[in-house]
């Protein structure tokens, strides 16, 4: 009997230990884990440099005006569009460029350098063009595009009714032109763990076109 009054501490305390050492070890597997999911800070390509002698006197301009400097990259081709990285000629930020297909000769249609993409709070750059009449409540999304940063996997359009259609990114672009006649209700996206992580309501507030 005292033989079990003295062991019987040292069995829990071994125990405890046990306890203890498998709770760090899940911590530092989560923390492992965590270091390896991609960050929604940051976009990783880079794409190929586009030849400054197929791009025309009119595109030139185009960039000019919105203040983009000469070293325009391809990130991809998607959906008929082409997504392009730029640097602003002031502050050398980093500016985002689609383009509808025209050949092979580059075509600028949207361009901005935002300063808070790619962040947590902003981690996909939508250009998606919508079209809304102004007796709808929500817009139709003609066709979607747009940059994503690496912990994004895909971007949808949500309807009215919870139903998502998704589009998966690649490269750090996501483009589809097939996108469904009903009315769009909000831009979402899924990290690489499958967590909803933005959500971006659509109305009669904003609406642009791509060229």
């Amino acid at each position: 009997m005292k033989q079990t009054g003295v062991f019987a501490p040292v069995a829990v305390l071994a125990a405890a230990s046990m306890a203890v050492g498998l709770f760090v070890a899940g911590r530092d597997n989560e923390a492992s884990t965590a270091s390896r999911v991609p960050s929604l800070g940051t976009l990783s390509s880079s794409g190929s440099h586009v030849d400054s002698t197929t791009i025309t006197a009119a595109e030139r301009a185009t960039l000019d005006q919105a203040g983009i400097a000469a070293g325009v990259r391809e990130l991809a081709e998607r959906g008929g569009v082409r997504f392009y990285l730029g640097r602003s000629q002031n502050r050398g930020a980093v500016c985002y460029i689609t383009g509808l297909v025209h050949g092979a000769t580059p075509h600028f249609g949207v361009l901005t350098c935002p300063s808070d993409f790619p962040s947590e709070a902003q981690p996909i750059l939508d250009y998606s063009p919508r079209m809304q009449t102004a007796d709808a409540l929500m817009p139709r999304i003609l066709w979607l595009a747009g940059f994503a940063a690496d912990g994004i996997a895909c971007v949808g359009v949500r309807d009215s009714a919870g139903n998502v259609n998704w589009t998966p990114v690649i490269d750090n672009v996501y483009a589809s032109n097939t996108m469904p006649a009903t009315p769009a209700a909000a831009i979402v996206a899924e990290d690489t763990n499958g967590q909803m992580v933005y959500s971006r309501k659509l109305g009669s507030s904003m609406s642009y076109a791509t060229g």
